[in-house]
């Protein structure tokens, strides 16, 4: 199956800066997650069940991605990963719309992913030299109790499992989005194809459609887990890097 690169053609483009289908999808994604956590962030004498539901989640990534991971320290950590997981969230739920040509997951484009996780791996290396020190930093890269005949080559392990975890948080949240959209993809062309079909073919088109259904309800079920994954495994990277040793 040739894979559609659409995403990929600039709309429009001043100098360097251009913009495509991720990017609109982008904006709209963040659009959304301020429209939802504004509207349900808006006090009241007598909560209602959306500000009740959004204080339960942002407690639980307090808790649980936040300090369960990083402990009090991690805390001014709090709004960045919060703002990953609805950001990584509402990108993974508003392509699950059929809106055919003109609807797009901006998480199923490597280099959406590639630019966050990029991101993530910027605040580990800076948030690990503010803690320790450029110089003791590069020493946790060494963990304690190896041999000196050792370091030369555990060194470099360290450094590559740096990068390595990274470049994961990446491919990760990509694939998952990519693969889930290629099954729904499959699943409507056939039903499409069936229903086109003028034969005793046609008897069939309740199975693909069937298939279209669950992979959309599943697909809802990815979203909150992959935007789930990759917050919580941020947290769990700057933790590393504000620990003395690890």
């Amino acid at each position: 199956m040739e894979i559609p690169h659409e995403q990929l053609h600039n709309i429009t483009q001043w100098g360097i800066l251009s913009i495509n289908k991720a990017v609109i999808w982008m904006f709209v994604a963040a659009f959304v997650a301020f429209v939802v956590l504004y509207l349900s962030g808006k006090r009241a004498m007598v909560p209602g069940r959306s500000q009740g539901f959004m204080e339960m989640v942002l407690t639980l990534i307090r808790e649980k991605m936040v300090l369960d991971t990083m402990g009090h320290e991690g805390l001014p950590f709090f709004p960045l990963i919060a703002s990953l997981f609805f950001f990584v969230f509402f990108c993974n739920i508003v392509g699950i719309f059929p809106l055919g040509h003109y609807g797009f997951t901006a998480t199923s484009n490597v280099n959406v992913t590639g630019t966050l996780a990029v991101m993530v791996f910027v605040i580990v290396i800076i948030t690990g030299i503010r803690k320790k020190g450029a110089l003791g930093y590069l020493k946790s890269f060494a963990p304690h109790g190896v041999p000196v005949w050792l370091l030369p080559l555990i060194f470099p392990v360290e450094v590559i499992s740096l990068f390595a975890k990274h470049f994961a948080l990446a491919v990760r949240l990509f694939a998952n989005m990519f693969a889930g959209h290629m099954v729904i993809l499959v699943f409507a062309t056939l039903t499409a194809t069936l229903l086109a079909q003028k034969s005793l073919l046609t008897a069939l088109l309740p199975l693909p459609f069937a298939g279209v259904v669950v992979m959309l309800i599943f697909e809802i079920f990815v979203a909150l887990i992959q935007a789930f994954i990759f917050a919580i495994l941020t947290s769990l990277y700057i933790g590393d890097s504000l620990r003395e040793h690890h």
